[in-house]
């Protein structure tokens, strides 16, 4: 306001996320996109690779369940 940028009338009409600074304002950016990302109801395919090899498997090694293998059906 003392330098004449901001005029008083623009000072009231601001919400808080426009007056944090740089830092602030990045920093709630990531925290919304993190909370967008936890909320998808895909997550754990998209993750899927990354949560097998954090536990130690290969996520290319994959076993292939087959619907129409008659030997599934035999069993039960």
């Amino acid at each position: 306001m003392l330098s004449g940028a901001l005029t008083p009338a623009l000072l009231v009409t601001l919400t808080p996320a426009d007056l944090a600074a740089d830092d602030v304002r990045k920093a709630r950016q990531v925290m919304a996109a993190a909370d967008m990302e936890s909320r998808r109801t895909d997550w754990v395919e998209e993750h899927r690779e990354k949560i097998q090899e954090s536990i130690g498997l290969d996520p290319t090694n994959v076993w292939q369940y087959d619907e129409d293998d008659e030997s599934v059906d035999s069993i039960g």
